[in-house]
């Protein structure tokens, strides 16, 4: 050890000048002591003390040889022992490496001659990383709290100041990937040990967190790419049990979830790739405290990127990312409890299935189905779910699983209702009391309408300005909802005309806007002298927003005009000539307009973000996250996209063909057979059925057809009629030359199959599988010399 302190001190007086006396006397002290005593042991803050006071030098290369002095000696351990584990030592030479070599870019480095030597900062610069990387991976030497995010900060700042010098920003960046991996492998390595502090470690993780959030802000995108990479690294370590509790939720909560919401829009791929990454993690460690968050997640960044999929590279990110999902079968049944069964949450489930469906995404939408019948196997071990499906018996469905279901089935009757509301709002008013989402009252039927915030305002515009006597109740319950109390007169105007769009005919406009006036003067009595002149009022603003912000009027209203045309409307008095000039500036400078559409003309990702946020708040308390138990909700999740898959794949195959667009047939048969599904069943033999007709792309369908009957005959009843059909057709055409012939031989032996097993059939299932055959023969001859002979033989 004395050895080599000695050859670098001796390194380091060579390189400092003669005037620089301190820094000598120093290094002649410690190399006097060490030459005089080469087997003693000297302390860290002995052996510190020269290099500590080289760092504090004017002279660059003094610097520069400093630096790679102690990258030397950190490498061999010389300060703390090879054999040292994190003790006192190690914290006081970490208490003096902080303020002076974490200090380093704050130093001044004078000019040579005048001159900044650009070349010399950047070699400093680039020792440093070094040094900071040495320091990481030493096993003996271990960052916490500030001197962590010291480190990290120093090698930022390196980073940024890089702009286009190549060599300085890979090093940077190298430096920065080690130092966060070296942490973590730390991390995992001692958490195994004995006397492992899960408390300093966790509070290390979020102040890294927490600041490689802060850098992912910055408005430089290449800086923020390599943060966000980080965190995202960062995060995959997280499924450890002591990041897995509400105290490490609130960093989440609190940082990278905006950081996310923040990136969602971002341009540039790797970015975005990350950011769709970092979300995968929060679901899949941190579900349990992170529910609603999550739900924003998915509303505003996977499923905006995929309606506004103008980018292939950007969709296939969140295919990738539902693939990733789908994968795992308990992260895919959580999400539908959570979500789906949850009155106050968005069925994320289906929205992504549907999204799915729409792109179309199908490999992804094989894994889903796989991946719900993965659950049924895990839950049922030993299953045999092809032939023997009499032998599968459903186990009594526990009253949550009940609750659960029914919470899912009762959104979906909701989201239907509503959309035909919005079709026909008058008509299906009275099926939302039919199915107890309203009572058969104004009042209640207004409370609905009010809160129910997925209607369209079109449609509550058109229902509020009916002229029946019901409907005419429930506008007065509506407005008599609204509190208006302490509100300027424009800015209540706006706040109503938001709740709905204004109908086109003047008189359900004119009862809208007298009833608005009566409200508003009940709340603000010392405003107007009569609810008429509010009701005068209003009239007239409306009038000028159109005026004002219609293209079609050329010729728009002057300030006096509107003056004038509201003279004497307070009981014959004159309103002062102030406020109703501040209300034709508002007026014209701010249209009034629904936010809904001034979203869409803006057309802006990040306007919509707060909008979604704050109706996942608006729409109640969501319950505890749980984790799904009951194989029952496999039934409800298929059931519920079955028909939006099976078109999909339909429109597939009749685009582009091939077998692959068959492939999901038989999974979505197997949860069928499973559960009973007979209706689900019969809609996809049929799908197949009609892909059998289709001229020059029978062939696949038929050879899956053929397949039912061998893996599903016990569950086919009625359909065996289109299995034997096809069997027929085949046989009695040229259907099978279609077919090479390792394709041939192969077709053939499934035909042989069907009917050298159907001694295998059940009861029930023999006689549907004679019925049909006699019913295809009555249709075909040709097929009665071909069929029938295998049955006799």
């Amino acid at each position: 050890m004395a050895m080599l302190v000695k050859i670098q001190l001796e390194r380091l007086l060579a390189e400092s000048p003669v005037n620089q006396k301190e820094i000598r006397q120093v290094i002649f002290k410690c190399l006097e002591t060490i030459v005089g005593n080469p087997a003693s042991k000297y302390s860290v803050e002995f052996l510190w003390v020269p290099f500590k006071t080289a760092l504090n030098s004017p002279i660059v290369q003094v610097k520069a040889t400093c630096l790679d002095s102690l990258n030397k000696l950190i490498a061999f351990n010389i300060f703390g022992g090879a054999t040292t584990v994190f003790n006192e030592q190690n914290e006081e030479f970490l208490d003096h490496l902080r303020p002076n070599l974490f200090g380093q870019e704050e130093c001044h480095i004078p000019a040579k001659e005048g001159i900044l030597i650009l070349d010399e900062i950047k070699n400093l610069q680039i020792m440093t990383c070094k040094l900071l990387l040495t320091c990481t991976v030493n096993p003996n030497l271990i960052f916490h709290g500030v001197s962590l995010i010291y480190s990290l900060n120093l090698a930022f700042r390196i980073l940024i100041d890089s702009d286009t010098d190549k060599v300085k920003w890979t090093t940077a960046k190298a430096t920065l990937i080690q130092m966060i991996n070296t942490f973590f492998q730390k991390l995992r390595l001692k958490s195994r040990g004995e006397n492992f502090c899960a408390k300093d470690f966790q509070t290390d993780t979020i102040l890294i967190i927490r600041y490689l959030c802060q850098v992912g802000h910055l408005p430089d995108n290449d800086v923020a790419a390599v943060a966000v990479s980080l965190l995202n690294a960062s995060l995959l370590y997280t499924d450890m049990p002591m990041f897995l509790d509400s105290n490490f939720s609130k960093v989440l909560k609190g940082n990278v979830c905006p950081l996310l919401l923040h990136l969602g829009s971002a341009t540039r791929h790797d970015i975005l790739e990350d950011t769709i990454l970092i979300g995968f993690s929060l679901l899949k460690f941190h579900h349990t405290y992170l529910k609603p968050e999550i739900e924003s997640l998915f509303l505003n960044i996977y499923f905006k990127i995929l309606e506004n999929a103008g980018n292939k590279k950007e969709a296939n990110f969140v295919v990738d990312f539902f693939s990733k999902i789908c994968s795992e079968p308990q992260l895919l049944l959580d999400l539908y409890v959570n979500y789906d069964c949850d009155p106050c949450m968005e069925s994320l489930y289906e929205k992504f299935a549907f999204e799915l469906c729409r792109i179309p995404a199908l490999d992804c939408l094989k894994l889903l189905v796989e991946s719900l019948m993965q659950w049924c196997l895990n839950k049922r071990e030993g299953l045999d779910i092809g032939n023997n499906v009499s032998d599968v018996l459903v186990s009594p469905i526990d009253s949550d699983t009940i609750i659960l279901d029914e919470q899912s089935s009762r959104k979906r009757l909701l989201k239907d209702l509503i959309s035909e509301f919005n079709k026909s709002p008058i008509k299906t008013i009275q099926k939302f009391i039919n199915n107890g989402f309203c009572l058969e009252d104004s009042k209640s039927v207004a409370e609905f309408i009010l809160h129910e915030k997925s209607l369209s305002k079109k449609a509550i515009g058109e229902l509020l300005g009916e002229n029946d006597s019901f409907f005419i109740k429930v506008m007065h319950s509506f407005v008599d909802q609204l509190d208006f109390r302490e509100m300027k007169f424009v800015t209540a105007l706006r706040s109503f005309l938001q709740k709905f769009r204004l109908p086109g005919e003047s008189q359900k406009i004119d009862r809208l806007m007298e009833k608005f006036a009566e409200r508003y003067v009940a709340c603000n009595p010392s405003v107007f002298s009569t609810a008429d002149t509010a009701y005068t009022l209003a009239y007239s603003i409306i009038m000028l927003n159109t005026d004002q912000h219609s293209k079609q009027v050329k010729k728009k209203m002057d300030k006096s005009a509107f003056i004038k045309n509201n003279r004497g409307i307070n009981n014959n008095k004159d309103l002062p000539d102030v406020f109703l000039e501040e209300i034709f500036n508002e007026i014209s400078e701010n249209e009034i307009v629904l936010e809904d559409e001034r979203n869409i003309r803006r057309s802006s990702f990040i306007l919509n973000q707060p909008i979604s946020i704050k109706v996942t708040k608006q729409k109640g308390t969501p319950s505890e996250y749980q984790k799904a138990k009951s194989v029952d909700h496999v039934k409800y999740m298929f059931s519920s996209i079955h028909k939006e898959m099976i078109a999909c794949i339909e429109k597939e195959y009749e685009t582009n063909g091939g077998f692959k667009y068959l492939e999901i047939y038989p999974a979505c048969l197997n949860i069928c057979s499973l559960f009973g599904l007979v209706l689900e069943r019969d809609s996809i033999i049929e799908s197949l059925k009609k892909l059998s007709t289709l001229k020059g792309k029978s062939t696949e369908a038929m050879k899956a057809i053929i397949n039912l009957g061998n893996y599903f005959g016990n569950f086919l009843d009625a359909n065996w009629a289109h299995v034997l059909e096809t069997v027929a057709t085949i046989e009695s055409s040229n259907s099978i030359d279609d077919f090479n012939e390792f394709e041939n031989q192969n077709l053939l032996v499934s035909i042989d199959r069907i009917f050298s097993h159907s001694v295998d059939l059940d009861g029930e299932a023999i006689i549907y599988f004679f019925t049909a055959l006699i019913g295809t023969y009555k249709k075909i001859d040709e097929s009665r010399l071909v069929s029938l002979r295998r049955v006799v033989g």
